[in-house]
């Protein structure tokens, strides 16, 4: 019998006698049948086994989660919405899907008891989707493309909580991601060595930057509703089927011809949409503190970088803001590359080292907005 929430004992009743009051024992989970047995004793004293499987979306419909926002009720429509937010394109949403099947069986799993909890921690919830989407890309069903987005959707998810958690065999402390996150740049390295040891302890070694002392910091000051005019159009570049070539050789007695394909390149333009654009932007600083306020004057900063170029390439607009972002917040920054430099974790590493190696100066916001850059001498986006 299927159940979301706890069954009487008068609906498993004896199957010899029928009578439907019974004695139960403490029950026992069983994995396998992703639900509870318990032996059970009638009235005249036979003895018969129940099984209750447990439905874990109605299970939980009624369990509260509490975190540092509020109290609100677990919503598998919410998680499912917290999940697009903070992974985009990286997941289909048809895996997305069978990654919440697994977070609420995963809860119901390790909360073991017939009755759902009342209260259940947004962090317990947040490191379950974590451990979640690792245990799941090692399912060898997979195929690497969905074992590689999985991986990817791993790290990027984690990177959006406040701290990054070890695994719970490791007496270690988490990883802090406060502030603008470039303090926490080496612990994040130790944390993905940690979740991924194919990657090696030597990725985690100590990194010098090139240069001495702190790296400098530039405040710029927004303009009020005059920033840089945002582009018109993009350009996007499209390798299209490859095409016959025939290359006559008279060099040689007689003619020959070969038969070459190549590719065939072409730009798109397309209209540049700002929402689509300041969603992408958003989801990079996705959990980050101030994450509105940030980008609101990151995608102002590039704008106003891009000042001047009704068409820009695609490529252009990703170089802008992943230079931006590498500015401004380093976790923002990581995030942002993951997606837009379709990053593995073998290839983050690569990455936060070359933070650490060829740290970029920082990039600060000013909110009063009362300079006009054009007139002043502040520092110009790119400068």
């Amino acid at each position: 019998m299927a159940v979301g929430v706890p069954m009487s004992d008068s609906e498993f009743p004896c199957p010899e006698c029928g009578q439907r009051t019974a004695a139960p024992v403490r029950a026992r989970w069983v994995e396998e049948l992703q639900g509870f047995r318990r032996n059970r004793v009638c009235g005249q004293g036979h003895e018969y086994p129940s099984i209750e499987r447990i439905e874990p979306r109605a299970f939980l419909s009624k369990t509260r989660i509490v975190a540092a926002a509020g109290t609100r009720m677990y919503s598998t429509d919410q998680l499912q919405s917290d999940l697009s937010l903070k992974l985009g394109p990286v997941l289909s949403k048809q895996t997305r899907n069978a990654v919440v099947e697994r977070v609420e069986l995963r809860l119901v799993m390790e909360w073991r008891q017939r009755r759902a909890p009342k209260h259940l921690p947004g962090s317990l919830l947040s490191q379950t989707v974590v451990s979640v989407l690792r245990d799941y890309s090692d399912e060898r069903e997979l195929t690497k493309g969905v074992a590689d987005s999985l991986r990817r959707s791993h790290v990027l998810y984690a990177l959006s909580q406040e701290a990054l958690e070890f695994k719970q065999s490791t007496d270690r402390n988490p990883v802090e991601l406060s502030g603008d996150g470039f303090d926490a740049l080496p612990g994040i390295l130790e944390w993905l060595v940690e979740w991924y040891p194919r990657l090696g302890s030597g990725s985690t070694r100590h990194r010098t930057p090139h240069y001495t002392g702190e790296p400098r910091t530039d405040r710029w000051h927004t303009l009020r509703g005059d920033a840089g005019p945002m582009p018109k159009t993009l350009l996007r570049r499209v390798i299209t089927d490859h095409h016959t070539v025939l290359v006559r050789d008279d060099t040689v007695d007689g003619a020959n011809i070969e038969v070459r394909l190549e590719p065939v390149e072409r730009w798109d333009p397309i209209p540049f949409d700002n929402d689509i654009y300041v969603r992408s932007v958003s989801r990079a600083f996705a959990g980050r503190p101030n994450y509105e306020h940030l980008t609101r004057y990151s995608t102002q900063w590039v704008y106003f970088a891009l000042a001047g170029q009704d068409t820009v390439r695609v490529s252009d607009l990703v170089a802008m803001t992943t230079q931006c972002l590498r500015r401004v917040d380093a976790v923002a920054s990581l995030r942002w590359a993951i997606i837009a430099k379709n990053l593995t974790p073998a290839a983050l590493v690569a990455e936060i080292q070359g933070m650490l190696e060829w740290p970029a100066p920082r990039l600060k916001f000013e909110s009063d907005a009362a300079a006009d850059m054009r007139t002043s001498q502040q520092m110009l986006p790119g400068s």
